[in-house]
């Protein structure tokens, strides 16, 4: 035992640097570790760690909530500015809000979402900026078209998973149904949403559920649920 410990006093600045070499190769590890973690998230590429056998959600699920609940201010503002009589749009439950978007970062949700295409038919597609920045990031892929035509050739030309129209387009009142009649008629059975000024209105949403389409509605949760939803495979 002795010699083993005169054999260590002997070689102490040998091992001395040993350690110091050990240290910046884990600080290293920590470094590289950390730098790629940021970059996968940053890129969408994870969206949660477990650790110790609990599950860590990161911090894009409150991005996704505060991108949503924007979307729901802008939309309650431009009620506001409507006409007097017509109805306003009441301010979102956040917990309801915060409980679906908590469901689409779940592993199965997770598994079932990315990479899913929905196309988006608005002829003034900054309106729904937000509702999109919010899809893309659980891991949707969003396209957006302005009309009624270049919608169908979009559909045409690839497969989409889900469809969500707005109501009304240039001076076509019923353009967001008479594009859901075109997709039918070609033999499409797409999942197709309506989204629009009044349509959580009890008679539009029976009236598109009549017309083949999952929904209607003009609240960003109700859509962000409709969406998960659906392609969440619930």
């Amino acid at each position: 035992m002795q010699v083993v410990i005169d054999f260590f006093h002997a070689h102490k600045p040998f091992f001395d640097a040993v350690q110091m070499a050990s240290s910046v190769v884990s600080l290293l590890g920590w470094l590289a570790s950390f730098t790629f973690l940021t970059l996968a998230w940053s890129k969408g590429w994870i969206t949660g760690l477990s650790l110790f056998g609990m599950n860590v959600t990161l911090a894009r699920q409150k991005e996704v909530a505060v991108v949503m609940s924007r979307a729901t201010r802008e939309r309650a503002f431009k009620d506001i500015n409507r006409k007097p009589g017509e109805r306003s749009q009441p301010t979102a439950d956040l917990a309801k809000l915060n409980a679906i978007i908590s469901r689409a970062f779940t592993p199965d949700e997770q598994a079932n979402l990315i990479g899913k295409a929905i196309l988006w038919v608005d002829d003034n597609p900054s309106n729904n900026q937000n509702e999109v920045t919010a899809l893309r990031m659980i891991g949707l892929v969003v396209e957006q078209v302005e009309s009624t035509a270049a919608g169908l050739a979009a559909l045409k030309a690839h497969p989409y998973d889900l469809v969500v129209s707005d109501m009304g387009r240039g001076g076509e009142k019923l353009a967001g149904y008479n594009l859901l009649e075109a997709i039918r008629a070609t033999g499409s059975a797409v999942p197709y949403i309506l989204y629009s000024a009044d349509g959580s209105k009890s008679m539009h949403q029976q009236e598109a559920i009549k017309r083949g389409a999952l929904g209607s509605t003009d609240y960003p949760h109700e859509l962000l649920d409709l969406i998960i939803s659906h392609l969440g495979g619930r």
